[in-house]
């Protein structure tokens, strides 16, 4: 299937920055200068529906329904750059597909693996909580301390409705095709985003990096059920990061689990 070494995808995109107007105000352009950046943050999950493309050209349609990527984000992409994504099959790991965001500079500024797996392990709804999660005006405010290690998130439910994943598609001006059916990949990642904001009342955040499996491609119009735990809570270098397992399941079936690594309260810059 695999050659490997050989550019497999090459494409262009220009970045686009759909959450100016978010609660995380680390993408807007008045706030994020004072965390040492230039501008507002194209959001992570922008980013990476940017890299699914190169994915699945890669790896073909069956990398939606069992595919696993590991990605993460190295330095900010800015609205309106022109960003380039290539993926490579890997000389060291067969069936390994490398892929890379570059800046208009040259920076890497995503970086990320993925690849098929035969028969993953599917984890079950059961082992999460099905508590609620907390009234909006009432979540505690995003720290360590409000996010232990082990600690289950408060879970919902949405529709994966047709109309909710094309307003999701259009927002990141997404237009392959190819990852439209069902649930777009970045879908998921941006439900731990989710759960993190339903359960703790965030400031400026920053979303580091995902590492997802997928398991099915949810129908339209079915249920899904948004689980979480927190599995690490530290500190890095002033920043305080939270690492998390989400289970994403559509009536009853698991589709999706997701690693997600956020930095909660990033240090402000000198």
């Amino acid at each position: 299937m695999s050659n490997t070494g050989t550019i497999a995808a090459d494409y262009f995109i220009e970045a686009f920055n759909y959450a100016t107007d978010s609660e995380n105000r680390m993408h807007n352009d008045d706030t994020a200068p004072k965390y040492g950046f230039r501008g507002g943050l194209v959001p992570g999950i922008g980013v990476y529906g940017y890299m699914n493309r190169a994915m699945v050209e890669t790896l073909d349609g069956d990398w939606l329904a069992r595919g696993r990527t590991d990605v993460r984000f190295l330095k900010p992409v800015y609205d309106g750059e022109r960003v380039r994504v290539q993926s490579s099959w890997d000389d060291e790991s067969p069936g390994v597909v490398k892929v890379s965001l570059l800046n208009a500079d040259g920076v890497l500024c995503g970086t990320g693996t993925a690849s098929l797996v035969e028969s993953p392990e599917v984890p079950k709804a059961s082992a999460y909580s099905l508590k609620p999660t907390p009234e909006y005006e009432s979540r505690p405010d995003a720290s360590l301390d409000a996010l232990p290690a082990g600690s289950d998130l408060g879970s919902f439910e949405l529709e994966n409705a047709a109309n909710t994943m094309q307003e999701f598609i259009e927002s990141m001006r997404e237009s392959s095709s190819t990852l439209s059916a069902g649930c777009h990949p970045a879908y998921y990642p941006s439900l731990a985003n989710e759960i993190l904001v339903r359960n703790v009342a965030l400031g400026p955040w920053i979303h580091a990096g995902s590492s997802v499996q997928h398991f099915a491609v949810p129908n339209v119009g079915s249920t899904l059920l948004v689980q979480g735990r927190v599995v690490e809570a530290y500190e890095r270098k002033g920043h305080e990061m939270v690492v998390l397992n989400v289970l994403i399941s559509a009536d009853g079936r698991t589709i999706a689990a997701v690693k997600h690594t956020a930095i909660i309260r990033p240090r402000v810059a000198a």
